[in-house]
C-alpha cells in the first residue's frame, strides 16, 4: 500500500548503511533529513558500537550482524515503510532538493521499478530513458532508487556474494538492475542530480582481483559469454589503466580466466 505525504506525494525514505564506528556521522546525516523518514541499518562487529542515546522519530535505528553491503542493502529494503528508498552511506550528502527531484521522477515514470539519477558530478544523460541491458552496467550503488514493494513482491534482492565486504568486491547494483529487468520490470534514467558526490573512483585503478570481479559481474549479470566479452572489452579499452596499475597482460588474462571459471552456483 502506498505511503502518501499531505500534499498526495509518496514518501522518499533515505536508507543508510554503515559499519561500526562510522555511527556518528550517519545519525548525524539522518537527523538533518528531517521531516523524510530515515532507516539506518548499523552492521556492528562488536556490541560496544551500538547506537544508545535517543532518536528523532523520523530516525529508525536497526542493529545487524550480517556483514556485506549488500548483506545491508538487503536488510533496508526489508526494513523500509517508504514508497521509494534512496540507498546512501554514512557520509552521503544529499544535493539540495533532491527529494522533490525523485518525487517528480516517479510522477512521470509511475510504472518504474528503479529510477536512477545523476551525482553531482556526472555529465551523462540529459534527459529521460529508460535502460537497457548494457546502460544498467554503467551505474552505481548512490545514484539508484527503488520501490520496495516491487523488489518485495517479485522478490528481487541483492546478490550478497557482490558488493564492498564480499567475495567479489563490487556489481552489486548493477546485478539488481539487470535482474528487475529481468523480471519485466522497468528501469528508468532521469537527469536530475539527487548526490553531491565525485562518482566512482574506483575505476582508476585495476588490480587481478577487480579484473576477476569485473567479468564475474558480467557473467553473472548475462551469462558466460557477456563474461568473455567483457574480459576482452576492458583488455582492449583498459589497457592504459591495467598497465599503469602493474598488470601485465599475462596477469590480465590469468585473472580474467579466474572469472570466467568462478561456480556461480556455490560461490
Amino acid at each position: 500500500m502506498m505511503m502518501l505525504t499531505a500534499a498526495g506525494d509518496p514518501v522518499v525514505e533515505i536508507a543508510i548503511s554503515v559499519l561500526d564506528a562510522d555511527i556518528a556521522s550517519a545519525i548525524d546525516h539522518a537527523v538533518s533529513s528531517a521531516p523524510h523518514p530515515v532507516v539506518i541499518i548499523h552492521q556492528i562487529t562488536d556490541p560496544t558500537y551500538r547506537w544508545t542515546k535517543p532518536l528523532p522519530d523520523h530516525v529508525r535505528y536497526v542493529v545487524s550482524t550480517e556483514l556485506g553491503l549488500a548483506a545491508s542493502r538487503n536488510r533496508a529494503l526489508d526494513e523500509a515503510i517508504g514508497d521509494i528508498i534512496v540507498l546512501a552511506d554514512g557520509d552521503t550528502t544529499l544535493w539540495p532538493g533532491a527529494i522533490e527531484g525523485i518525487v517528480e521522477a516517479y510522477r512521470r515514470h509511475r510504472d518504474a521499478a528503479a529510477i536512477t539519477f545523476r551525482s553531482s558530478s556526472d555529465t551523462r544523460w540529459d534527459e529521460d530513458f529508460v535502460h537497457n541491458w548494457r546502460t544498467v552496467g554503467q551505474i552505481y550503488s548512490l545514484i539508484t532508487t527503488y520501490r520496495p514493494d516491487w523488489l518485495r513482491h517479485h522478490q528481487v534482492r541483492f546478490d550478497e556474494r557482490f558488493g564492498l565486504g564480499a567475495l567479489y568486491p563490487q556489481g552489486e547494483e548493477n546485478i539488481l538492475l539487470a535482474d528487475i529487468r529481468r523480471r519485466g520490470g522497468m528501469v528508468v534514467g532521469c537527469p536530475e542530480r539527487i548526490i553531491d558526490d565525485p562518482g566512482p573512483t574506483s575505476g582508476d585503478v585495476f588490480t587481478p582481483d577487480r579484473i576477476t570481479t569485473k567479468v564475474v559481474v558480467a557473467r553473472r549479470m548475462y551469462g558466460w559469454l557477456a563474461g568473455a566479452g567483457a574480459a576482452l572489452a576492458f583488455f582492449i579499452t583498459k589497457r592504459d589503466h591495467y598497465r599503469h596499475s602493474g598488470v601485465t597482460v599475462r596477469s590480465y588474462w590469468s585473472a580474467a580466466w579466474r572469472g570466467l571459471r568462478a561456480d556461480l552456483n556455490t560461490d
